[in-house]
This record gives C-alpha cells, sequence and structure tokens, in this order.
C-alpha cells in the first residue's frame, strides 16, 4: 500500500452550490509526484468528517491507500484508511494534558489528550499535519497492550526503528507469521544495524541460531558472538596450526646450559689441556687458566648438547693429550655424522652480556673439503679463585649456554644476499676474513634437529590450501590477524591479498623482504639483517607512520616479544636491536641523521654513516665499547648501546665515547668500537659504502 497526506477533502463548492464528493492525496516520500484523486464514495464514513474538518483547518492527515485506474483510465485512491504508527512516550504533562511521543529514531512529535500517559510506554496513534507551521502532530493516541494479539499492530511493532519497541514483540511475530515473511523482514530489518542491537534481537529467538550456517541466508545479520564458532570451525585446520605454532617449544632447549660448578669440575684429561693451552701465557697465570677452564666447560658443555640432540659425540679434543689422532687441530668435537664441531668460547663483559665476539682465526676444512662448524658459548666472567671454590661466590653468576652453530659456507651464502650490488641496500658480513676476526653472537642459530616442533608445523603450513585461510573480515571477528603473521613469514608463505587492505605499505615491505629471502628457513641472522636492512630503507625515506618497535609486533606473538618467529633468541638479540634501533629513529632529527646518505655495518655490529661521499671518514652512529676499566683490572666495558645523538662524538675520531664514567673510550685511545684501532681498520677494508 501507499501512505500519502490528505492535501483537502470535500468542503461546499460556492461556484456550483454543493457539497465536494472527491479530494486529493499528496504522496510521500516521492518528490514531484502528483496528486492522487480520491472518491468520496471510497472513503469510511468515519473519515469523512475528520478529513473535512482537517481540511478546513488547513490540516492533513497521513493515510494509507492502493492506488488503480478508474473507468476513465486515470490513477484513484481505494481501500483508503488512516495510517497508524507506534511509538513510545518520551514525556507527558497532565496538567498540560500535553506530551511528545518518540516517533522514530531521530525525532518526536507532538499530541495532546486528556488521558494520562506514562513515560516509556507504547503507543499507537495518527499524524496530522499542520500546514500552516508545518509541523506534525499525533491524533487518536492509544496505548499499546503489549499482550495483543493484533498481528498488524505487531507487524507495526517490529518494523520500529525503535529497538525498545521492535524487541519486545518479536517472539509474537515469529509465532504468527510463516517462515518465508519472518526471514525476508528479519534479514531487511537488521541488515541496517550494527552488531550491538543484532545482539538484542537474536536473544529474543532461540531458533536463529539452529537456522546459522557459514555464509547461509542469515549470515551478514548475524552478531559477531554467534559467527565466531561457525568461522572457528571452517577454518579448524589454520587456527590450530597457529596456535600449535605460536606455543611451540624447543624439546632441546634445557641442553643449551648447564651448571657451571659442574662444567668447571677438571678430570685429568681436562687439567691437562687447560695446562697445554695456558703455557704460552707468562703473565697473569691465573687469569689466563680461569679463562682456559672457561674454554674447556664450553667444548663440555657442547657435547652435553649434541648428546641430548641424539648425537653420537667424541670429544676429539682430547687428542691432543691421548694422541689418538690429530684431528683435533680440525675441531673439538666430532659427531657421529662425521661433523666437525669446532668450540668457540666468550665470556660476558663487565657491563654486557648481549654482545659478546668469538674469535675465528680461520674457518677450518676437513681434507675432504668440508666445513667445519663453529659453535658458540656464552660463558660467565669468573676469577679462578670462584672457578676453583677457593673463594665463596657472592654473586649471581649465569651458567654458560649454547648459542648456536655457524659455517663458513652458510656466513658466504648470507653475506651473497645481503651484499647484492643490485640491491638499495649492501650489508658487509664476509668478505676475506682478517686474522683472528671476530664474530658477533647474531650470526650464531641453533639447527634444524632443535627446531623439530617449529619445523613440523611450518611444513604443514605450506601445504595448507588457500581456502582454508580466512579472510581479513574473519580474521577481525577471531582477532587472530596479527598472531597469525609469525607463521606466515616463518613458512615464507605470501599473505592473503584482502589482508594487505589492513596493513601499513611499510610493514608489507619488510613481510614481503623476508618472505622472498632464499633459504629454506629463516635464521636469527636473516632476521638481523632484514630488521638492519629494512631500518636503513625507512631512514632513509622518513617515513612517517614506521616505527621499530612494530618489528617486534609482527614477529612476536609472546607478551615479553622474546621469541621472534619463534626463534630461540637467549640473548633478546632482536629485541633489544629493534630496541636500540627505536632508539636511533627517535634521536633522527635531533643529531639530522636523516642526512646521512652513506652507511657501513660491520659483522661487528658497527653502524657508521656520512653526509656525502666527499668526507674522508665516516661518523659512528651505532656501537658498543670495547674499552678496558682500569679500576676493574682492565676488564672489557662492553656498554652497549652506544647510540648517535645520546653518546658523545668524539671531534677527532668521530667514534662515539663511552659515557660510562669509569671508562669514556672511544677510538682515539683505541677502547672503543668494539675492536683495537689496528683491527677497526682492518674491518673497515671490508666494508661497503651504502648509497642512497
Amino acid at each position: 500500500m501507499f501512505t500519502g497526506e490528505i492535501q483537502w477533502f470535500g468542503g461546499f463548492n460556492k461556484k456550483k452550490g454543493i457539497v465536494n464528493n472527491y479530494g486529493f492525496i499528496k504522496l510521500l516520500g516521492e518528490a514531484n509526484a502528483k496528486d492522487i484523486y480520491v472518491d468520496r464514495r471510497d472513503v469510511p464514513l468515519h473519515l469523512q468528517e475528520l478529513w473535512e474538518k482537517q481540511t478546513e483547518r488547513g490540516e492533513g492527515v497521513c493515510v494509507k491507500f492502493n492506488i488503480e485506474l478508474n473507468s476513465k483510465g486515470k490513477e484513484q485512491a481505494f481501500n483508503l484508511d488512516l495510517e497508524t504508527f507506534v511509538g513510545i512516550i518520551d514525556w507527558f504533562n497532565p496538567r498540560q494534558s500535553k506530551g511528545y511521543i518518540k516517533w522514530n529514531k531521530d525525532s518526536d512529535v507532538r499530541f495532546l489528550s486528556s488521558e494520562s500517559f506514562n513515560s516509556g510506554e507504547l503507543v499507537c496513534f495518527a499524524i496530522q499535519h499542520k500546514k500552516y507551521i508545518d509541523k506534525y502532530e499525533a491524533i487518536q493516541v492509544n496505548k499499546i497492550n503489549i499482550f495483543t494479539e493484533d498481528i498488524e499492530i505487531i507487524r507495526k511493532c517490529v518494523n520500529s526503528e525503535i529497538h525498545k519497541i521492535s524487541q519486545k514483540f518479536i517472539a509474537k511475530y515469529v509465532e504468527r507469521v510463516n517462515e518465508a515473511e519472518f526471514l525476508t523482514f528479519f534479514i531487511n530489518k537488521l541488515i541496517r544495524l550494527d552488531d550491538s542491537d543484532r545482539l538484542g534481537y537474536w536473544e529474543q529467538i532461540p531458533s536463529l541460531k539452529q537456522k546459522l550456517e557459514y555464509k547461509g541466508l542469515l549470515w551478514d545479520v548475524a552478531p559477531k558472538i554467534y559467527k565466531i564458532p561457525l568461522i572457528e570451525k571452517r577454518y579448524n585446520n589454520f587456527l590450530a596450526l597457529v596456535k600449535k605454532f605460536n606455543n611451540s617449544d624447543y624439546p632441546y632447549a634445557n641442553a643449551i646450559s648447564a651448571n657451571w660448578r659442574e662444567l668447571y669440575k677438571l678430570d685429568s684429561i681436562d687439567q691437562q689441556l687447560v695446562d697445554i693451552w695456558k703455557s704460552g701465557y707468562f703473565r697473569n697465570q691465573e687469569a689466563e687458566e680461569a679463562k682456559m677452564i672457561s674454554a674447556r666447560g664450553a667444548e663440555k658443555l657442547v657435547q652435553k648438547f649434541y648428546t641430548a640432540l641424539g648425537y653420537q659425540v667424541e670429544d676429539i679434543a682430547a687428542h691432543q693429550i691421548t694422541k689418538q689422532r690429530r684431528d683435533w687441530e680440525l675441531g673439538d668435537i666430532k659427531l657421529g655424522n662425521g661433523d666437525l664441531i669446532d668450540v668457540k668460547n666468550a665470556r660476558t663483559d663487565l657491563n654486557s652480556n648481549s654482545y659478546s665476539e668469538f674469535c675465528v682465526p680461520k674457518f677450518k676444512q676437513t681434507r675432504f673439503g668440508e666445513n667445519v662448524r663453529i659453535c658458540a658459548v656464552l660463558s660467565p666472567y669468573l676469577q679462578k679463585q670462584y672457578i676453583t671454590g677457593g673463594n665463596k661466590v657472592y654473586f649471581g653468576v649465569d651458567n654458560p649456554q649454547v648459542l648456536g652453530i655457524v659455517d663458513s659456507q652458510y656466513l658466504a651464502k648470507i653475506a651473497s644476499y645481503f651484499c647484492n650490488d643490485d640491491s638499495e641496500i649492501r650489508i658487509s658480513i664476509l668478505r676475506d676474513l682478517a686474522p683472528k676476526s671476530y664474530l658477533p653472537h647474531w650470526l650464531f642459530d641453533y639447527d634444524d634437529k632443535f627446531y623439530c616442533k617449529q619445523l613440523e608445523v611450518i611444513e604443514e603450513f605450506r601445504c595448507l590450501q588457500s581456502g582454508d585461510i580466512p579472510n581479513v573480515e574473519e580474521l577481525k571477528l577471531l582477532n587472530e590477524q596479527t598472531i597469525s603473521l609469525p607463521l606466515f613469514i616463518a613458512s615464507q608463505r605470501q599473505l592473503p591479498q584482502d589482508w594487505l587492505k589492513e596493513i601499513p605499505k611499510w610493514q608489507i615491505e619488510f613481510i614481503d623482504f623476508l618472505i622472498n629471502i632464499p633459504t629454506k628457513k629463516l635464521s636469527l641472522p636473516y632476521l638481523f639483517l632484514s630488521i638492519l636492512k629494512h631500518f636503513l630503507l625507512m631512514l632513509s625515506r622518513n617515513v612517517s607512520d614506521y616505527s621499530p618497535l612494530t618489528y617486534l609486533d609482527i614477529l612476536c606473538v609472546d607478551t615479553d616479544k622474546e621469541r621472534p618467529l619463534m626463534l630461540h633468541d637467549p640473548l633478546n638479540t632482536i629485541k633489544d636491536f629493534c630496541e636500540t634501533l627505536n632508539t636511533l629513529w627517535h634521536n633522527r632529527y635531533n643529531c639530522n641523521l636523516t642526512e646521512f646518505k652513506y652507511f657501513k655495518f660491520s659483522r661487528t655490529g658497527i653502524l657508521q654513516g656520512k653526509k656525502s661521499e666527499l668526507e674522508s671518514s665516516y661518523t659512528t652512529l651505532l656501537a658498543y665499547c670495547g674499552g678496558k676499566v682500569e679500576n676493574k683490572k682492565y676488564a672489557k666495558c662492553g656498554c652497549y648501546p652506544l647510540i648517535f645523538g645520546k653518546n658523545e662524538t668524539c671531534s677527532q675520531c668521530k667514534g662515539l665515547v663511552c659515557h660510562k664514567e669509569e671508562c669514556q673510550s672511544c677510538r682515539c685511545n683505541n677502547l672503543s668500537d668494539r675492536l683495537p684501532i689496528q683491527d677497526i681498520s682492518n674491518e673497515e677494508d671490508n666494508l661497503d659504502d651504502i648509497p642512497f
């Protein structure tokens, strides 16, 4: 039916001297529509008098009607009746016999009544238009009994835009109409509502939950709370793999460390080895012996570690004493599969246990040209008096721990990728290793057997069909988008296209960079250098919404941000590095860091830059102190990080000055930037300029 407003009706025609038996209705909601003719014979008697009085007063009541063609072929109104509406009493003043009805969600309408009403009562009413003041007013206001069985009243109530009215009658409506009518009404009504309003309707009709199917008829109007179980069921495999990956552990994690007191207990072979190793040193014999005991303890720890991994382990370092073979010249441990392990031990610096170097005179090879693998161990810095039990230890001591392995072929592969001449940024890691070259801890990681749980999930995830991955809207409902990113990256699987619209451009660039690295498994060195390379790109572009700390949000799911891509990172290498870069980033304007256009980064962790090719020397932007502190018996300072803009820059050597009061070293006194000055010069020979 149509809804309209009486323009005029009846009245006395003075020209003809008769009463008019017709009138006209203006269609509502249709601009420029012509008025519809209405004949008196089609108007109920109880409405004729009302309409004529309204016409005299310049008022127009709202009516409903059908339109048909009359005998003359013109449109005419039939089946006329008052159009009634439902609302809720906003307020009513009985002394003034006046109140207001909330008609729809946006407006109220005034009414007059000798009957009393209370706020919140539901009412049914007609509407008249007072044309001379262009306002609407409610007439024939009647209270609605919430127990009414009138299906027309019920229909009007459930179609109300006011949810307090609609929800009261939704259950009655369901009982009285067929399923097709109800579903059509329900979908059309709820599609315009937000999730909280939809939930109120669904709670009124329990049967809807049984009818709801994934992507079925009711899917678009279902509240989130009812969609989530169906999405979880539909994408159970995906969600299970994400959860399995994010909760995965390391079966051999306990084996990477052992009690230092047990490791430093020497049997006769151990003692003879220590005596041989220290024999070339004549100064400070006690310090050297402590160092050698630590080194032997590291070898014993690595033996325990590989035994726990299931390998048959042979202590070939002992052949120096037993003279059984000379394979000790190539390594310290031989595995049952024939691999040789060369153990490199580093002791913690005075002020830092997170930035330690492992001295590698050269990478050894077997006579068959196979690489000997380097295994790094980080040990506590202890004097002999504490190691041998002569003095009681009154301070905390961290146990030695295995940090991982690396070999020259793997290192060359990483170096080749990041030193690609076609790349926008080139980073030097390995060219010609100088004598007594130093490898930082971030170049070491554990092997595939250590990561067996993670690799199992990654392999399953790589086989998952694209149709078994939820779209971005479903992920939002599950709050799963961020926590699934590490599995995608670790699996080096491209993100679904519709996910990309929710991720900032610079983050997509970083994720793509990791996903497209040509390696079977992303390891700690790949991750570390990728972050650095991307950071330098962001620095050159000065991206406004960028933050180095966001790397941790992308890579980690744990609140501590300590397991990037589920890599075991016992020294929090990635977390500390991101925090350091964040400090550097936030100081970029204070120190004009954005003016630097050429960069060097060495494997020892020194980041340097200059503003133009014409500058003769580089300014140190990021380093850590290699100075020795006099009042600590010349122990290494190890202060990290030293950051350009926060630490003072030496005007002579352009190195960063340590801020520790007892140190304050820089390159000028050969104690800064981690290596003695002669070694720094050798290192710089292997560095590449990074132009932008």
